[in-house]
């Protein structure tokens, strides 16, 4: 990572108090300024709503109060003048008005311009002695729009209301005169959020309601949610999007019976723009500020750092080792002035005692361990020194340990090496032993893996003999089992055999029976007579075949029930053979057995003898190698003893002797 010099520290750190100052300054101006600017405009708005709500507040009660007096004219309604008459005089009254002109109603709503009010609101609220001026609406005589407001009469002799129309542009006058920035504008809006009055007629004209044009536009949205509020007979002050731009409004009902509200709309920008100006300037300052800043820091930085970089280009010439140059700074700045001495005086005490150090360690490079440091080394570079006769001496003590240690190694590494020849000769004589042991147990080691070889075939001759005496035992029961067959099979015959002879016999009987019938019968009776002596004839050869056949099978019985004894018999001697077999199958398989321990054993001997020849061998080498390092050793002694005799410590041995002494 790249390290700045103090110059990019001191205009960094600097420019950044600066800017954290400017910024801080201009923040704080900023939020003091759009503090003031809100309330401001805050104000405005709630002195244009509270002066136009009082405003419109007066000329409703101006209107209710003028319709009012006029239901006190009776010669409006009283019936014994003439309907001319009476119109007549309505339209004096409504001349000193503000009125466009009245009319008469009825209890029930009929007037004299033979239309119906009493579905209209003015008209209900007039007969609960309660007289409104209504929001604009349709004129059900003419098709113009219109307010409209009425009052009650009621003096015992005529039951009914007087009703008026008022131009329908009334209040948009008065809202009209709001004057808030350049485009802002004031509303008014009855309980169901119809528009009474704007500075767009058309608005009014068109009975246009916020909330329905929102459900058509959607740019209505957010004043129709207004409308909403106002007609709960909500109060407040909200930042909306209208017309593609933020605008401040501020609403609140007008208490009258007409239950309405007002509200004032006006773009943020046009309330905020004493803020903006100042916004700017506050800007402008600030960057003005930035900048004189900033090149104050760089002056100041730079009168700061110049001296001391001078100072660190000298200290790394003197750590490259130039001890000669000369340090040059010129600074009006006492502290830096200061150092400057301190460091000057700092480096020649450094050079005097590097000096003297590289005396002392240039003696010790040349092999000469009794030359001492010579310079004062005063303050914390005593402790240099102090190390220094602290080292210089632990070499001396050490390297006369060495000189006779080295001596002692040399005479005992020549008896090593004579030790360690006799041992490798010795491990020679006894590897080749081993070697002999070891191939005769690996001759009788292979002896033995062969009679195992030898009774494991033997074993799967006679497992093999048991398996085919054990299929010829099955093959004899099998055998046996159909001998037994054969022989209820001829049981079954000669008790057929018996069937047919006594079938012959009866038909022995009856064909007597019809040869007797037939010679009784005379001359009819004669081929009846040929056949019986036909069927005679064939019982006494059936009778005769019978007995021949009953013969044979007597005689098969007899055969097979001897081959069935002789096949017991066979299959005894097989299953007494099975037994001998399986006997012999055991004996082989003990002797096996035996053979593998025996291999076994013969292989750990073998394994053991095999560890014997290599720890022998590993001996025999390490005896060698012992023999080469001791000899190896004894040129190391000698070589270290040469080589510790070339130092210098005569000091030392004077020393010694005078101890000696």
């Amino acid at each position: 990572m790249k390290k700045k010099s103090i110059k990019t520290f001191i205009i960094g750190f600097g420019s950044l108090i600066v800017v954290f100052v400017s910024l801080f300054l201009g923040a704080s101006s900023g939020f003091i300024s759009y503090s003031t600017a809100k309330r401001n405009a805050d104000a405005q708005l709630d002195e244009a709503i509270s002066a136009n709500a009082e405003s419109v507040k007066s000329t409703l009660d101006l209107y209710r109060s003028e319709v009012v007096l006029s239901a006190k004219f009776s010669d409006t309604y009283d019936e014994s003048l003439s309907l001319d008459e009476r119109i007549a005089n309505l339209s004096k009254i409504a001349e000193g008005t503000h009125f466009k002109d009245f009319s008469i109603s009825n209890i029930a709503g009929e007037t004299y311009n033979q239309t119906d009010i009493f579905d209209r609101d003015y008209f209900k609220s007039a007969m609960r002695d309660t007289p409104i001026i209504s929001s604009p609406v349709i004129r059900r005589t003419d098709d113009s729009v219109v307010m409209m407001s009425a009052a009650k009469i009621d003096d015992g002799s005529f039951t009914g209301a007087i009703y008026g129309a008022i131009d329908y542009k009334t209040f948009s006058d008065i809202v009209g005169e709001i004057n808030i920035g350049e485009s802002g504008f004031a509303f008014i809006t009855d309980k169901r959020g119809q528009i009474v009055a704007h500075k767009d007629l058309e608005y009014v004209s068109s009975l246009s309601n916020f909330i329905s044009l929102a459900q058509e536009d959607d740019k209505y949205l957010p004043i129709a949610k207004i409308v909403s509020k106002m007609t709960n007979g909500e109060s407040g002050k909200e930042i909306i999007q209208y017309d593609g731009e933020e605008h401040y409004i501020a609403y609140s009902p007008i208490e009258t019976d007409e239950n309405w509200s007002i509200a004032v709309v006006v773009p943020k920008a046009e309330m905020m723009s004493g803020f903006t100006s100042s916004i700017m300037w506050m800007i402008i300052t600030t960057i003005a500020l930035l900048i004189l800043g900033i090149i104050a820091c760089y002056f100041m930085a730079d009168r700061i750092s110049y001296p001391i970089s001078e100072s660190a280009k000298y200290m790394a010439k003197f750590a490259e080792g130039d001890f000669n140059s000369e340090i040059e700074i010129y600074t009006s700045i006492r502290e830096i002035d200061e150092v400057k001495n301190s460091l000057l005086i700092s480096l020649d005490t450094l050079k005097t005692n590097i000096n003297d150090l590289n005396i002392v360690l240039d003696a010790i490079s040349n092999r000469d361990l009794t030359r001492d440091p010579q310079a004062a080394f005063s303050g914390g570079y005593w402790q240099i020194k102090f190390s220094l006769e602290n080292i210089l001496g632990k070499f001396r003590e050490v390297f006369v340990t060495l000189r006779n240690i080295s001596n002692s190694l040399y005479t005992g590494a020549e008896q090593i090496s004579a030790g360690s020849e006799t041992l490798s000769e010795n491990s020679i004589t006894q590897n080749a032993n081993i070697e002999e042991l070891k191939i005769s147990i690996d001759n009788i080691s292979q002896h033995i893996g062969g009679t195992v070889k030898n009774t494991q075939r033997a074993r799967d001759i006679t497992q093999k003999a048991v398996e085919e005496v054990a299929i010829g035992n099955d093959k004899m029961a099998e055998m046996l089992k159909s001998m037994d067959e054969i022989s209820s099979a001829s049981n079954e015959i000669s008790n057929i055999n018996k069937t047919i002879e006594d079938i012959a016999f009866q038909t022995n009987i009856l064909a007597l029976n019809a040869s007797v019938e037939a010679a009784r019968a005379g001359a009819a009776g004669k081929g009846f007579a040929v056949v019986a002596g036909e069927v005679r004839n064939l019982a006494i050869k059936s009778a005769e075949a019978a007995n021949t056949t009953k013969k044979l099978i007597e005689n098969s019985i007899i055969v097979v029930d001897k081959g069935t004894n002789i096949a017991n018999e066979t299959a005894q001697s097989l299953q007494a053979v099975v037994s001998e077999v399986q006997q012999v199958d055991r004996i082989v398989d003990d002797i096996t057995v035996l053979a593998a321990n025996q291999s076994k054993e013969i292989s750990e001997v073998s394994k053991n003898i095999d560890l014997i020849a290599s720890a022998t061998q590993e001996t025999s080498a390490a005896a060698e190698e012992y023999a080469a390092m001791s000899r190896e050793f004894s040129e190391q002694a000698n070589v270290l003893k040469a080589l510790i005799d070339e130092f210098k410590l005569e000091q030392i041995d004077e020393e010694q002797e005078q101890d000696k002494q």
